[in-house]
C-alpha cells in the first residue's frame, strides 16, 4: 500500500462513503494536522490517528460521551497533542485532499476489507478503527497516549460497539429486527444477512472480536461452526431480536443487543450452541449479565415453536440416553447385526428433537462414537430412488468424516478426495464384467483406428480421443450413481439389482471409522406406496447389507449398521393395509397386517412418553422464561446426588423402581435428573442375569419363536424406561403382562390405551368393536389378563403402563 493515500480514495476503492459528520471530523483533522505540524508538535502533515480520533470526539458528541466513560476525552488529548483551539483553515479545500498516515490509512483499508461494499461509514465505525488498530499493533504514538490517559479498551470499544445507527439499519443497508450494535452488525455484515450459517458460526465470529466476555472465559470456550441447524444470518438475528423485543417506556430507547447478549440469545435457539457455551461454563454467567441488563421479561418467548425447551422438562434427552446406551450394550457385546428401531409419535410430539439428543448422546465424548447418518424421506420422495437416497447420504457422511479427521486443510482434503476415490472404486467392485467390458471395447477401438491409415495424424488423434471420451461418458453414466437419473440406469442394466446395490451400501459403510446410525425423519409425510418402498429398502440395505460383504470367500465384519425412524405408526400401519387390501392373508388375531410389518421390520418401537401435568407445566414456563432456572438449594442437591448413586448401584430392576418411589427432589429439574437416570439404568440392567430371572415367569405366554421373545425383552425394558422418565415407574408383573399385550395383540393395546375399563368388566364392551370382544373372551387373553397365578391386569394397571393419566 502507498503510505500516503486521500480517504475518499481508499474508501471508493472498496465501495464505500463517508457520512457527512465523519466527512467534517476529517476535514478538521486535516487542518488540526497542518498546525501541529506547522508548530513542530508533529513531523508529517498527513493525517494520524491520534488527531483523528481527537477530531471524531471534538465533532461528534455521541462519540464523545461513549469514550468519556472509558477515560477519554477531547480536551485531555488536545493537550497530549498540542492542539490550540480550532484553525480557521478548517473546511477548506486544501483540508479536503489531505492526505493519512500510513498507519491510519492500513487499519483503514483492513477494516473495509472485511465488510462487504455499498456502506457509509459512521463516525462510530471510525472511533472502533482507530482504537482497534492502537489495541492490536501497539505501533506508533497512539497507544502511548490513550495508556499515558489511562484509557480502558474494553470499556471503550464496548461503548461504541453500543451505539445505534438508526433503527432496524446498518451502514451496509440491511433490515434486521433488532437494535444490534456495532460489532453484531460488523459480523452481519462479514457473513451477509442472506448468508446460511450455523448459530455457533455466528458465535465465532463475536468471539473473535470480544474474548474478553463473561468474564473473560468467552475467549476459551471451544466453538463447533458446523454442529447444529443452519439458517440465515437474518433469521438467527430476528430471532435474537424477538427474544429481547419488548415495549419500552415512554421515549424510552430500546436496548442495545451486544455480542454477549447475541451470543447467549442464539444459545437459547440453538442447543448445540448452548451445549458448548455449557461445556465452556459461560453460558450461566452470560445468561446472569443478560437478566442484569435487561430485567426479568416474563412475556418473552423463543424463537422457534419447533425448538426443545432450555429445561428438557419432557426428559427426552433421558430417553435419548436410554436408547443409545442400548445401541452401546450391543457393541460392547460385540454384536454385528443391525438394530431397527421405530420411534412412533404423532406429528407435533417431538420426534425431530428426540433426533438433536440422540445425536448429542451418540457423539459425547469419553464414549464409543457412531457416524450420523441424516435422511429426510419426505424432501427425497420426489426423486423416488430409495438406495440412492440412503446410499448418497451415508456417502457424504463417511466423505464429511474423513475431512475432520485431518489435521490442516490439505490433510482433511487429501483424505476426503481418498475416501471419495474409494468410492468410486467400490463401483467397479459391485460390477466388475461391465465395467471391464465397456474398457476392453473402448481400448479395441482405439486400437483398430490407430491402425487405419489417416491422412494427417491430428484427424488419428482426435477420432481416438472422441471414441475414447464416449465410452467413458457412456460407462461413467451407466456404472456411477451419481445422480438419481444414473441410479436409476444403474439398476435397470443389471439382471441382478439389489444384490449390487447391497454390495455397494456395504463396502460404503466399511469406509465409516465409526458405526453408523441413520436417522430417518419425516416418513409420516410421505405418501402410501414410498413409505412401503422406503421401508423395503431400509430393510435390504441397513438391515441385509453387511452380508453381502466377502473377501476371498470369507464374510468381514461390519458393526451395525443401526437406524431410527421417527414416523407415526398408524400412518405406516395404514399404508401397508391399503396397499395390501385386495390380498388375502393369514389373518392372526389381534395383529392385522400393518401390525405384521412392522414388527417384521422393527426389533424395537418406542412410543414417546406421555407428557404429565407436571411436565407440560414446566415445560411451558422453560419457554416463557428466556434465561436458566434458579439454583436450586444445597439439600435438594444432595438429595438428588444420593439418589443418582443408589439407582447406579441398583443390580435389577425392582430395586431401582424401590429408589424412584421413595424420598424425591421437589425441584423438577432436579427429580428429571433423577428419573432419567432410572431410566438410563433399565436400559442398562435390561437382558442381565437377575431382570432375566424376574421375566422368567411371563416366557409362557409368548409366542414360540426367538422373534417374539427378543422383542418382549426390548419391549418391557424400554416400556420400563418410558414409565420412569413419566415419574411412574410400573411394578414388574403389570408391566410385563402388558408388554406381552403390546407384542401379540397390538390392536387389543391401541383399543385399551383409549378404554381401559373393558378389561374388567363384560358391561363396559357394550360399544366396543365385536373383534375387540372377541379377543378380550379368548381363552389366550384372558390367560394374560387373570395373570395364571400372578395377579390380574386391571384398567388401573392398563392406565400405569401405558401412561395415561389417571382422573
Amino acid at each position: 500500500m502507498e503510505p500516503q493515500e486521500r480517504v475518499d480514495d481508499i474508501l471508493a476503492r472498496y465501495g464505500h462513503r463517508p457520512s457527512p459528520p465523519v466527512t467534517a471530523a476529517l476535514e478538521l483533522a486535516a487542518a488540526v494536522q497542518q498546525q501541529r505540524f506547522d508548530a513542530g508538535y508533529s513531523d508529517r502533515t498527513e493525517v494520524t490517528r491520534s488527531t483523528a480520533l481527537w477530531a471524531l470526539i471534538s465533532t461528534d458528541g455521541t462519540v464523545a460521551s461513549a469514550l468519556r466513560g472509558a477515560g477519554l476525552d477531547a480536551s485531555r488529548l488536545g493537550e497530549l497533542l498540542g492542539v490550540s483551539g480550532v484553525p480557521p483553515a478548517a473546511g477548506s479545500a486544501a483540508t479536503q485532499d489531505a492526505q493519512l498516515d500510513a498507519q491510519f490509512a492500513d487499519a483503514l483499508s483492513r477494516h473495509l476489507e472485511s465488510v462487504p461494499p455499498g456502506g457509509t461509514l459512521e463516525p462510530g465505525d471510525l472511533a472502533l478503527v482507530l482504537l482497534r488498530s492502537s489495541q492490536s499493533s501497539g505501533e506508533g504514538l497512539l497507544p502511548e497516549r490513550l495508556a499515558r490517559l489511562g484509557f480502558d479498551y474494553g470499556a471503550g470499544i464496548a461503548a461504541l460497539e453500543r451505539l445505534p445507527s438508526g433503527p432496524g439499519t446498518d451502514s451496509a443497508g440491511t433490515t434486521t429486527a433488532g437494535n444490534f450494535s456495532r460489532s453484531v452488525r460488523g459480523v452481519r455484515s462479514r457473513l451477509g444477512e442472506s448468508g446460511v450459517v450455523t448459530a455457533g458460526r455466528i458465535a465465532i465470529e463475536i468471539q473473535r472480536i470480544h474474548p474478553e466476555y463473561a468474564d473473560r472465559g468467552f475467549g476459551d470456550v471451544r466453538l463447533r461452526p458446523s454442529a447444529g441447524r443452519r439458517a440465515t444470518v437474518g433469521e438467527w438475528l430476528r430471532g435474537v431480536a424477538s427474544l429481547y423485543d419488548r415495549k419500552p417506556a415512554r421515549n424510552a430507547p430500546r436496548p442495545v443487543i451486544d455480542g454477549e447478549l447475541t451470543v447467549f440469545g442464539l444459545a437459547l435457539l440453538e442447543r448445540e450452541l448452548e451445549q458448548d457455551l455449557r461445556d465452556g461454563r459461560v453460558f450461566d454467567i452470560m445468561g446472569r449479565r443478560a437478566r442484569e441488563r435487561l430485567g426479568p421479561q416474563p412475556d418473552q418467548t423463543k424463537w422457534s415453536s419447533d425448538a426443545p425447551a432450555e429445561r428438557d422438562a419432557l426428559g427426552r434427552r433421558f430417553l435419548a440416553e436410554a436408547l443409545v446406551e442400548r445401541l452401546r450394550t450391543l457393541e460392547r457385546a460385540g454384536k454385528a447385526d443391525s438394530f431397527l428401531i421405530h420411534i412412533d409419535g404423532p406429528w407435533g410430539s417431538g420426534k425431530s428433537s428426540l433426533f438433536g439428543f440422540l445425536e448429542r448422546e451418540l457423539r459425547r465424548e469419553g464414549q464409543e462414537k457412531f457416524l450420523v447418518v441424516h435422511v429426510n424421506a419426505w424432501r427425497e420422495q420426489q426423486l423416488g430412488v430409495q438406495w440412492w437416497t440412503l446410499h448418497r447420504a451415508l456417502r457424504r457422511a463417511v466423505e464429511a468424516e474423513a475431512y475432520a479427521t485431518g489435521r490442516n486443510a490439505w490433510e482433511r482434503w487429501a483424505r476426503k478426495l481418498w475416501v471419495m476415490a474409494l468410492g468410486r472404486v467400490d463401483v467397479i467392485r459391485a460390477r466388475p464384467v461391465p465395467f471391464a467390458l465397456v474398457v476392453l471395447a473402448a481400448v479395441a477401438l482405439v486400437a483398430g483406428l490407430s491402425l487405419v491409415e489417416f491422412a494427417d495424424t491430428a484427424a488419428k488423434v482426435l477420432s481416438s480421443a472422441a471414441v475414447v471420451t464416449a465410452a467413458l461418458a457412456g460407462a461413467y453414466r451407466y456404472l456411477v450413481p451419481e445422480s438419481y437419473r444414473s441410479a436409476e440406469a444403474f439398476v435397470a442394466s443389471s439382471a441382478n439389482p439389489m444384490s449390487e446395490v447391497r454390495l455397494l451400501f456395504a463396502r460404503a459403510l466399511r469406509r465409516s471409522r465409526h458405526p453408523v446410525v441413520f436417522f430417518v425423519d419425516d416418513l409420516d409425510r410421505c405418501e402410501p406406496q414410498y413409505v412401503i418402498d422406503f421401508l423395503e429398502v431400509v430393510q435390504n440395505l441397513v438391515r441385509d447389507a453387511p452380508s453381502e460383504l466377502h473377501d476371498t470367500g470369507r464374510a468381514l465384519e461390519v458393526r451395525g449398521p443401526y437406524a431410527f425412524v421417527a414416523a407415526d405408526g398408524q400412518w405406516i400401519r395404514s399404508s401397508y393395509e391399503n396397499h395390501y387390501s385386495s390380498v388375502r392373508a393369514t389373518r392372526v388375531p389381534g395383529r392385522p397386517l400393518g401390525y405384521l410389518f412392522l414388527e417384521k421390520i422393527f426389533q424395537l418401537q418406542v412410543r414417546l412418553p406421555s407428557i404429565t401435568p407436571e411436565a407440560k407445566t414446566a415445560f411451558y414456563e422453560s419457554l416463557l422464561t428466556p434465561g436458566p432456572a434458579g439454583e436450586p438449594s444445597p439439600d435438594q442437591q444432595r438429595l438428588k446426588e444420593e439418589a443418582i448413586r443408589e439407582i447406579q448401584r441398583a443390580p435389577s430392576g425392582s430395586e431401582v423402581m424401590e429408589v424412584t418411589k421413595g424420598r424425591m427432589p421437589d425441584d423438577p429439574d432436579l427429580r428429571m435428573e433423577v428419573l432419567g437416570a432410572a431410566a438410563v439404568r433399565f436400559s442398562e440392567i435390561t437382558g442381565n442375569e437377575s431382570s432375566m430371572h424376574e421375566l422368567l415367569p411371563f416366557g409362557r405366554f409368548l409366542d414360540p419363536n426367538p422373534r417374539s421373545i427378543r422383542l418382549f425383552v426390548n419391549t418391557y425394558g424400554m416400556l420400563q424406561s418410558l414409565r420412569t422418565l413419566e415419574g411412574a415407574p410400573v411394578d414388574t408383573f403389570p408391566l410385563a403382562l402388558w408388554a406381552v399385550v403390546e407384542i401379540r395383540w397390538p390392536l387389543l393395546a391401541d383399543h385399551l390405551r383409549t378404554r381401559p375399563e373393558i378389561i374388567d368388566s363384560e358391561a363396559s364392551r357394550e360399544d366396543a368393536p365385536e373383534e375387540i370382544v372377541e379377543l378380550l373372551r379368548s381363552d389366550e387373553v384372558q390367560a394374560v389378563v387373570t395373570g395364571s397365578g400372578l395377579g390380574a391386569l386391571t384398567a388401573d394397571h392398563v392406565r400405569d403402563c401405558t401412561g395415561a393419566v389417571r382422573l
